[in-house]
């Protein structure tokens, strides 16, 4: 969800964390500003009508705000992400990069990233109680325990089915009861793959101090059938390291569903990274802004869950088989990066309990 890429090192994935009324998920903003990993967005927000014209937040109606909607929905109705709902919201964004807090987070803990390797597919050995990894480049095996934290739930539905099963361990052990009931979540996760929704997240580069008659930093445009948001790059914070190299002014915008199923018929990326520039430049006419000297968008196939499983749980924790499933996908909440964060920390929560011995000590050596 934090993607950033290297290009032009903006953030083509979430574009910020939003303070809601969940405690979990406002501790681990506090946790994560106290480290530096994120800091506070504030700039000029609000919303652009289709023609251009800016509304700030500080004049949106109570009734807008009134009438937002706090569940899961992220897409196509209006208000992105919830950006508009609650005026004592806060905004935070990762520093340098939203990509950045996960690098950040797992540097401190010590935890190894393998870059450029796509986990493809997992299996568990019953006899030892352990599990293969196979990605697009190698093999690993030994893992302790799993953690499958990904905004598509395609490979989770593929695991539950093929390896959650009774039939290969003990006799004691056997539940047909258990193995339905693993081939319905199984069901459930792909059903909810099957509706996912894809997005393009377009970059546009423009000169320098050409962008002085834009009234706002972020917007969303809830009446374009083209762009659900879009956000000036060079407004968030810490963001002189990563655009030190880009020169000229950034925005972000992120398309809506309905665009991107457009586009992806097209099937020519660069014919729908011109259509999502010409989208822009028509919102930000009336603002004399000029062409820009770059373009560059990123396609999301799964970008975002119109429907969850409604969970009240906010992860999927399968002991049994030291199996952990975290996702926006599981559990309704106000925005999907909320989701996310909150069921992260569940499954951790959960699979460090199980390397937890008598003594509360937890076990070393313990590969995950």
């Amino acid at each position: 969800r934090l993607g950033t890429t290297s290009e032009a090192a903006v953030d083509y994935g979430a574009q910020f964390f939003r303070t809601s009324d969940n405690a979990v998920f406002n501790h681990m903003l506090k946790l994560l500003e106290a480290q530096g990993f994120i800091a506070p967005w504030k700039g000029k927000f609000g919303i652009l009508g289709s023609q251009g014209g800016f509304l700030s937040q500080a004049t949106i109606s109570s009734a807008v705000n009134a009438s937002a909607k706090t569940e899961n929905k992220a897409i196509d109705n209006g208000d992105f992400c919830s950006f508009t709902h609650g005026p004592n919201s806060q905004f935070f964004v990762g520093v340098p990069s939203m990509a950045a807090v996960c690098q950040q987070i797992c540097s401190s803990a010590q935890v190894a990233i393998r870059h450029g390797e796509r986990a493809t597919d997992l299996s568990f050995d019953p006899s030892n109680h352990s599990w293969t990894v196979q990605t697009d480049n190698s093999q690993d095996s030994g893992y302790e325990a799993v953690v499958l934290a990904t905004h598509d739930p395609s490979l989770a539905a593929s695991v539950v089915r093929s390896h959650c099963t009774t039939h290969n361990l003990p006799e004691e052990f056997k539940d047909p009861e258990v193995d339905k009931r693993m081939q319905q979540l199984s069901a459930a996760l792909q059903t909810v793959r099957d509706h996912k929704a894809p997005v393009f997240t377009i970059s546009a580069t423009f000169p320098s101090n050409t962008l002085s008659n834009v009234p706002f930093d972020a917007v969303t445009c809830p009446t374009s059938p083209h762009l659900q948001f879009i956000a000036r790059e060079n407004s968030k914070p810490g963001r002189s390291v990563v655009l030190a190299g880009v020169s000229g002014e950034v925005l972000t915008a992120v398309s809506t569903s309905a665009y991107a199923q457009e586009l992806l018929a097209l099937n020519d990326h660069a014919i729908s990274t011109s259509r999502l520039g010409q989208a822009m430049m028509e919102l930000l006419k009336q603002y004399k802004v000029p062409e820009p000297i770059h373009l560059s968008a990123k396609r999301w196939g799964a970008g975002f869950s119109p429907q969850t499983l409604g969970l009240k749980e906010d992860a999927v924790t399968l002991e049994q088989w030291r199996l952990a499933i975290a996702g926006d996908f599981l559990c309704d909440h106000a925005t999907p990066i909320e989701a996310a964060v909150v069921s992260g920390v569940q499954a951790g929560e959960r699979v460090s309990s199980w390397f937890m011995s008598v003594d509360s000590e937890p076990e070393t050596q313990s590969k995950i």
